[in-house]
């Protein structure tokens, strides 16, 4: 089963004098990981309601050569999607930068990596079970771009292109956390 996401891509390469925008969250709404059918994740969860516990098992080795991307998108209640970073980014790579502190501020400030338990991680990531615990998204953000204020779904997803055809991606694994955030203006407040 092939699985196609469509990215839509705001961009933001017409702006060229804008100041960085300051967010507050304050409230997360709701968090979601999902594991997609393939061989490499999988989900067990322990216990019920409030005393359960969720693992991710990892079922073989991840390295370079698995070609996985990950992408973190964040896409506002009208629908609106921004991708942070612009495109997506070689798992491995972006571990390895994550770790020694190479991302740009802010990606860095999200700790994208602690969505499915991989912080401090770098390639090859051996096989095991991993205890996923609740994604904590930073209180105060600072984004480039004014993206408006309300409540965000923040998605974090591990893919892979098992074609040449860049348009099409598989999804792996995916988190989702809904956040409300107010900034100092909100460019998108409905009168």
């Amino acid at each position: 089963m092939m699985l196609s996401t469509t990215f839509v891509i705001i961009s933001f390469s017409m702006i060229t004098a804008m100041k960085a925008m300051n967010y507050t969250v304050t409230k997360i709404v709701d968090e979601t990981v999902t594991v997609y059918e393939n061989s490499l994740f999988d989900l067990e969860t322990i216990g019920f309601n409030n005393d359960s516990k969720v693992y991710m098992i990892i079922n073989q080795p991840i390295t370079d050569k698995d070609d996985l991307l990950i992408n973190f998108v964040a896409e506002r209640f009208d629908g609106v999607k921004f991708p942070l970073p612009d495109n997506p980014m070689k798992l491995c790579k972006f571990l390895f930068e994550e770790r020694s502190s190479k991302l740009e501020s802010y990606i860095q400030q999200f700790h994208i990596s602690r969505a499915f338990n991989l912080e401090d991680q770098i390639c090859p990531i051996l096989p095991g079970k991993r205890k996923l615990l609740p994604y904590m998204f930073p209180k105060n953000v600072t984004l480039l771009h004014d993206i408006g204020c309300g409540d965000f779904v923040y998605t974090v997803e591990i893919f892979t292109n098992d074609t040449n055809n860049f348009s099409e991606y598989r999804s792996l694994i995916s988190s989702q956390t809904t956040v409300h955030i107010e900034g100092e203006s909100c460019s998108n407040t409905l009168m």
